[in-house]
């Protein structure tokens, strides 16, 4: 039975999550050779691409822990966000690994609205993942009542009534690529 490794990967290395100066995470993966190579000179330790132990993938896998302490040690004599700003400027593959305030202040968040604040009768409103779909002429939201309405069950509609064209589309769509697929087959 496989044993459980964290976040470290079992097939690839150096792949793992690392703890930062500031008490925060960042996730690197440098699985193929040619980003191991970069990692390696980025992080001023190139002549470790020509150390038996870190040559190749297999080598990196058997010698994980010492690698991964040369990686971590590296990371945790900085912060987050100057981890990000280092490998991103390096462009060895890292992102940062965010709690649940990180999660709700990244520009990125806010700017999709992928966390809105949902009414409840006790707690006045909570935070909480907004619904992902966005349409340019007209962006998904909570209707006024749509609690109340979910409340309630509805039975479901029968044939597809507004979906029905695009079903029989997509069907068809289906039936003309086996035809041409058959067709290829034939020539």
């Amino acid at each position: 039975m496989k044993q459980r490794t964290g976040n470290r990967s079992t097939t690839t290395a150096p792949r793992n999550a690392y703890r930062t100066r500031d008490g925060h995470w960042v996730c690197l993966s440098a699985s193929i050779q040619k980003m191991t190579e970069r990692l390696l000179r980025a992080i001023g330790r190139p002549e470790l691409i020509a150390d038996p132990r870190f040559a190749t993938n297999s080598a990196r896998l058997a010698h994980a822990d010492e690698l991964d302490a040369i990686i971590g040690a590296f990371i945790g004599s900085r912060t987050q966000a100057e981890n990000v700003a280092f490998f991103e400027k390096h462009e060895v593959t890292i992102g940062p690994v965010y709690d649940i305030a990180q999660i709700v202040e990244d520009p990125h968040v806010i700017e999709r609205e992928l966390v809105a604040d949902y009414p409840d009768a006790d707690m006045g409103a909570f935070p909480m993942h907004h619904v992902i779909l966005a349409c340019r002429r007209r962006p998904a939201r909570s209707a006024p009542g749509a609690e109340a309405r979910r409340a309630q069950p509805r039975p479901a509609r029968r044939g597809g009534s507004r979906r029905g064209g695009v079903r029989e589309a997509a069907r068809g769509g289906r039936r003309e690529r086996r035809q041409r697929s058959t067709q290829r087959e034939q020539e």
